[in-house]
């Protein structure tokens, strides 16, 4: 059997994995507190391991590196009428793009008329704080 945290677990109690069978995973951070115990007869996957002191009995965990900062989650995506004006003098429909990310992080946006064919577009971002 097998189960996946999505984000950092702390551990300041007891984490047992009693079934040598059960493989654990923590995308994040496992972050075990000198108060903490793993009890582990399985497999314990970290992103990343962080041991303050705590007492490790069994298998300890294995780091298998964090995920690639990227793209968290999109809040919205709305399509506006645009005020601003083309070259050629035509109306230009504009996108709103809000997303949640990691702080310093280098997007790409890129734009297609076909689902095909994609070219890069320059975009001015802010920081909503």
């Amino acid at each position: 059997k097998a189960m996946t945290f999505p984000g950092d677990l702390n551990i300041g109690g007891l984490l047992r994995i009693a079934n040598s069978a059960h493989v654990i995973t923590v995308n994040g951070t496992l972050t075990l507190a000198n108060t903490g115990t793993i009890d582990n007869a399985g497999t314990l996957n970290v992103g990343a391991f962080t041991d303050q002191g705590g007492t490790i009995i069994g298998n300890p965990p294995v780091v298998i590196g964090l995920a690639p900062a990227g793209l968290v989650s999109f809040k919205a995506i709305k399509m506006e009428e645009g005020i601003r004006l083309l070259a050629e003098g035509g109306a230009v429909r504009e996108v709103l793009l809000i997303w949640q990310s990691p702080t310093a992080a280098g997007f790409q946006i890129e734009m297609s008329h076909d689902l095909r064919d994609w070219r890069p577009v320059w975009v001015s971002t802010r920081p909503s704080g």
